[in-house]
């Protein structure tokens, strides 16, 4: 087995108060790992009450996703519980090019959609009662909704802004002694 040297690269983005950077790691396998620094890498417990909170990091994260290479992405966190809130927060990125392949499909959520039209994003429960999911509203053209990487880069900013909101007030009520899955599905829920 041949390791390769990984190659760290840290990006820094403007915004107000320069208050955060991203770490970006190539991984094997068309990957790339991220982490979130203010003083120190920013723990579970930061990020999500950034999400809820922040609009200049939600912005950030947007703007990290956005700049991806990958055409399409699946994103991906460490579960998460009530006891490994302090853990530092990294995330993956891993390429996916069947998700770029997709059409919106609004259908399975319609009724979902008719009863929130106001909302930017929703949140509910699967069917099976296994997962909560965040779901933006259809309210722009529907070429914005197939997969995250294309909704982050062309959806209105308010719609994302409110996404990113919504999934950390979400992850905050959830977080528990049981383990949290933070990702994107995008191939069928």
């Amino acid at each position: 087995m041949v390791e390769s040297e990984v190659v760290r690269q840290t990006r820094h983005y403007p915004m107000p108060e320069a208050r955060w950077t991203v770490s970006e790691e190539p991984l094997a396998g068309r990957t790339t790992k991220l982490s979130f620094h203010a003083q120190q890498v920013l723990s579970y417990s930061d990020v999500i009450a950034l999400l809820a909170d922040d609009a200049g990091f939600r912005s950030l994260l947007s703007q990290t996703l956005a700049s991806s290479s990958f055409s399409a992405f699946f994103w991906e966190a460490h579960p998460v519980t009530s006891q490994s809130l302090s853990r530092p927060f990294e995330c993956v990125l891993v390429e996916g090019a069947a998700l770029a392949q997709l059409r919106p499909d609004p259908s399975p959520f319609a009724s979902r959609f008719r009863e929130h039209p106001d909302q930017p994003a929703i949140g509910f429960s699967n069917l099976g009662g296994d997962a909560f999911l965040v779901v933006p509203t259809p309210s722009a053209a529907m070429t914005c909704y197939p997969h995250l990487a294309c909704f982050i880069r062309s959806a209105p900013a308010a719609q994302v802004d409110a996404f990113w909101r919504l999934v950390g007030t979400s992850m905050r009520q959830r977080v528990s002694s049981s383990p949290l899955w933070l990702s994107t599905a995008g191939m069928g829920v």
